[in-house]
């Protein structure tokens, strides 16, 4: 099921995806740096924390003010952002033993 999310929206948690990642990324470049600062490392530590717990909860936010509504108050689904079609797909949610069986069905490549 896809739900089509305004542009505005859409800018906004890319956006933060995007910050998100780019701050990962400099957290392992420092982390090669065997004369790297620990209190420089330190802060873009706190600075990655922040920022994921801002996408964690704008994502919440959005898939909740989005979601259809045949899936309120239901908690057996899971979702992903696709930002190229500015929409949001709901998909039913899966097991860890579910995903394993059907990864067990898919022939070996």
């Amino acid at each position: 099921m896809q739900v089509h999310i305004i542009p505005q929206d859409n800018e906004l948690i890319q956006r933060k995806f995007f910050e998100h990642a780019a701050g990962r990324d400099n957290i392992a470049f420092l982390m090669k740096d065997k004369d790297v600062q620990w209190d420089i490392l330190q802060h873009y530590i706190d600075v990655v924390e922040t920022r994921f717990t801002e996408l964690e909860l704008l994502k919440k936010e959005l898939s909740k003010k989005y979601e259809p509504q045949e899936l309120k108050g239901r908690t057996d689904y899971d979702y992903m952002f696709d930002f190229d079609n500015e929409q949001i797909i709901y998909t039913p949610h899966k097991s860890g033993v579910q995903q394993v069986l059907e990864r067990c069905k898919s022939p070996v490549k």
